[in-house]
């Protein structure tokens, strides 16, 4: 990732922001609400079973992403096209997905919107207390 992270700091360009250390918590709220498309140039072995914060952030937002393939990312995307994947590890795919999601974005955005509204359903906080406290008059 550092000769990838020096290349997108010599290109300087206007409307890609490299995120290299923590942000506050609004402003990165600011930064993702005015984001078009999240890149999560992740590494799939260590994300095979582990779960992204930004990602969930991400489909919570309506926001599409470029997620590495057999990952956990890329099985929570099933089939909903909100989203790109790309080899881990190889940059020319890598290079293929962003470009692929830059071409179908308003797919890609309207598959967002509704893979958030679904993610918003189960990842909140009502229904974190009902997975760890279930109702026991149903049973």
């Amino acid at each position: 990732m550092g000769q990838v992270i020096r290349e997108i700091k010599r290109l300087n360009l206007p409307n890609v922001h490299l995120i290299e250390d923590p942000l506050a918590a609004e402003a990165y709220q600011a930064l993702l609400g005015t984001a078009d498309l999240v890149l999560l140039p992740y590494d799939a072995a260590t994300y095979g079973a582990r779960t992204s914060g930004p990602f969930v952030e991400a489909i919570c937002a309506g926001k599409p992403v470029v997620i590495p393939d057999n990952s956990w990312m890329s099985a929570q995307l099933g089939s909903s096209r909100a989203g790109v994947t790309f080899t881990s590890g190889n940059a020319q795919d890598f290079a293929r997905a962003v470009l692929a999601a830059l071409r179908s974005h308003a797919e890609l955005q309207q598959a967002a919107m509704a893979l958030g509204a679904e993610f918003r359903r189960f990842h909140n906080p009502a229904s974190f207390f009902r997975q760890l406290l279930p109702d026991r008059r149903q049973g």
